[in-house]
């Protein structure tokens, strides 16, 4: 689920690269607001406390991965004994609501633990150990950010 507020939709430049099924892209630009994002993602870095400078206070931090790429995940209100009892480890799959940030680098921002849940499956192990890949913010055309994948 994702909410986009002041999104465009055009026809896109190269539809070659257009795989979906719709005939158009959507440009996120500087003044679009993205909130209410469902992230599934497997547990690529345990989430434990760390003192975040920008929040002046102890946070949840760790990464979740689909297999390809990584993405820092932060949780604000995060008490380590509760993330405890979800008894997630690498691999694991879960499902958080939060709010996509695009800051250098891009992470995603949850506001508790009651937006996090695990769901079944799990990625192997080997497999979340080998992911390097981040996601990087690039300015393009129009002050749009894009998120692409860094090597």
């Amino acid at each position: 689920i994702i909410h986009l507020d002041g999104a465009l939709a055009r026809p896109p430049k190269f539809a070659h690269y257009n795989s979906g099924n719709v005939p158009y892209e959507l440009q996120i630009c500087s003044n679009t607001v993205v909130s209410s994002l469902v992230l599934v993602g497997y547990v690529k870095t345990k989430f434990g406390a760390v003192h975040h400078n920008k929040f002046n206070k102890l946070i949840g931090c760790g990464s979740l991965t689909d297999g390809e790429f990584k993405l820092q995940v932060y949780i604000i209100n995060f008490k380590e004994d509760e993330y405890d009892k979800f008894d997630l480890n690498k691999g694991d799959k879960m499902e958080a609501i939060g709010v996509m940030q695009t800051a250098e680098p891009p992470y995603f921002l949850i506001q508790n633990l009651r937006d996090i849940k695990r769901v079944d499956g799990c990625l192997p192990l080997e497999t979340v150990i080998k992911v390097s890949r981040s996601l990087k913010k690039r300015c393009s055309e129009g002050n749009s950010v894009q998120l692409i994948d860094e090597i």
